[in-house]
């Protein structure tokens, strides 16, 4: 049961590429798809941010059996292969902290994406073998990822 919410990432993104290809007839019909899928990439961040700051780095941090992080590890790649396909131009919106450059520099974004996605599969193949050294190492690679993107792509939140 815990691996559902991981297994249904490719979907999401998978419906949210489907459906932007459909005609908008309407503005309103537009602007609920644009909130929808501002409301989405929301959700995954949090998502991510949780396995990455909540589980996968205190495991890291604290020399825990790394074998339990394996799911956590297959969600973030998950993700990261995912994500970018929830930025279709015209996706910016009120809510969205997204920078113009999501768009303007959509192949450096997408490879982006793509590197975390890659970079957590191989944290969960260290993982699913069990190297705590490995894992702890490797960890850091994902958590640089997320600044890494952050700082080009996502304005500072407002306060």
């Amino acid at each position: 049961m815990r691996r559902l919410p991981f297994l249904l990432l490719p979907a999401l993104a998978a419906c949210a590429t489907a459906s932007d290809q459909g005609p908008a007839n309407t503005a309103g019909a537009a602007s609920t798809h644009t909130a929808g899928l501002i409301e989405g990439r929301k959700a995954m961040m949090h998502m991510a941010a949780s396995l990455t700051f909540g589980s996968v780095m205190p495991a890291a941090r604290d020399g825990a059996d790394v074998k339990r992080q394996e799911s956590a590890a297959e969600g973030l790649a998950n993700f990261g292969h995912s994500i970018a396909s929830l930025f279709p131009d015209g996706s910016d919106g009120p809510g969205s902290r997204a920078l113009p450059a999501v768009w303007t520099d959509k192949a450096d974004f997408q490879a982006r994406s793509k590197a975390f996605g890659d970079a957590s599969a191989r944290l969960g193949e260290l993982a699913k073998a069990g190297d705590t050294a490995g894992f702890a190492a490797q960890a850091k690679v994902v958590a640089g990822g997320c600044g890494s993107c952050h700082s080009l792509y996502r304005a500072e939140e407002k306060k």
